[in-house]
């Protein structure tokens, strides 16, 4: 039977510049999937809000409190 006990092997990752595979993604016809794929993610919910929507919380009071839980976390672990 295998051990068990060996740790677990590293990651096996490869950073690759984007340039050759946002051309590779062209020549294969993914261009869009590939600006999608790296296009930014921050959405603005302007739309949303003048329709009424109210979003469940505030992000800086959510960011804050979850650096606050972090760095509590942090202090009780040593």
């Amino acid at each position: 039977a295998p051990c068990l006990c060996q740790a677990p092997s590293p990651p096996r990752l490869l950073a690759v510049p984007g340039a050759p595979l946002r051309a590779a993604a062209k020549v294969l016809g993914k261009g869009k999937a590939w600006d999608a794929l790296t296009a930014s993610q921050i959405c603005d919910p302007s739309l949303l809000v003048s329709e009424g929507w109210i979003p469940q919380a505030d992000t800086l009071d959510q960011l804050t409190e979850l650096a606050r839980r972090r760095k509590s976390a942090a202090a009780h672990a040593r």
